[in-house]
């Protein structure tokens, strides 16, 4: 690669006359090779949920590039494909940046890619982490309890996945109750999570418990949010609306009386 400079003569057989002289001037370089973007943005993203962005790689010479990528300082969440390939001459490349992120907050890495007789050519991709980290193993959106017996206990149970880098602190808030067709003004009723409070580590399960109780017949519903908090920094996680119904057992005979017949046989 670079400047050629070759000093040649021809002699000729038979001549009299000294040598002729010449000089050879050349350039040697690599394949001109032209990128889509000078950097790729992805923006805000929900963690934990692939985002991809493309890009385009020139080949504008009469020579085929051999290529080969890596991903630097990418810290997991960002992958590149192809890897390494080769783009023929007059073609282009398309090549695809993916981002899987489990944290919200800010991420950057370098592309490097290296091409046969050329200095390695950067490329930077940034990302940032919108949305929780927290996967449940049941929709928090509604739970619903349906019917349940008065003066009976009855439990619910979910999991929080912490799917991200940090450790996160949980705490549910739940709002006051609200009744309908109560046959009482102050009925006796229990709501209650446990764990209220907890910080899951990084890549931790943790299970929790929604126990309710009613001693009068009716429904409730209740408002109960879920915030997680990042150093100083507190995020709604899910907002729940909890609901069920209260009953009675209602049991009764289809007949008032019970009649018995006893036979008695006296030759057995």
């Amino acid at each position: 690669l670079g400047h050629i400079l070759l000093e040649r003569s021809i002699i000729v057989f038979g001549s009299q006359d000294p040598p002729l002289q010449f000089t050879v001037k050349a350039l040697s370089v690599g394949p001109n090779i032209e990128l889509s973007t000078e950097k790729v943005n992805f923006g805000q993203i929900t963690v934990l949920s692939e985002s991809v962005q493309t890009f385009h790689v020139f080949n504008n010479s009469q020579i085929s590039a051999p290529f080969k990528c890596e991903v630097e300082n990418s810290a997991g969440v960002f992958k590149i494909s192809p890897e390494y390939g080769t783009i023929c001459p007059n073609e282009n490349e398309p090549f695809t940046v993916s981002a899987t992120l489990d944290d919200i907050t800010q991420f950057s890495c370098r592309i490097s890619l290296f091409f046969d007789h050329l200095l390695p050519i950067y490329l930077d991709v940034t990302a940032k982490g919108t949305g929780t980290s927290i996967i449940s193993d049941i929709d928090m959106t509604s739970i619903n309890f349906g019917y349940m017996f008065i003066d009976q206990k009855y439990i619910k149970e979910f999991t929080y996945e912490n799917k991200g880098r940090r450790s996160q602190e949980i705490k549910f808030a739940p709002q006051k109750a609200k009744f309908e067709n109560m046959n009482t003004k102050t009925p006796i009723f229990n709501l209650t999570i446990n764990p209220n409070e907890v910080t899951i580590k990084p890549h931790e399960t943790v299970k929790f418990t929604i126990s309710v109780l009613c001693k009068s017949v009716g429904s409730f519903s209740m408002n109960v949010p879920c915030h997680t908090t990042f150093g100083k920094k507190r995020l709604d996680l899910f907002k729940s609306f909890i609901k069920g119904t209260f009953i009675k057992p209602l049991i009764s005979f289809d007949d008032n009386i019970l009649v018995f017949n006893y036979s008695h046989d006296i030759n057995t």
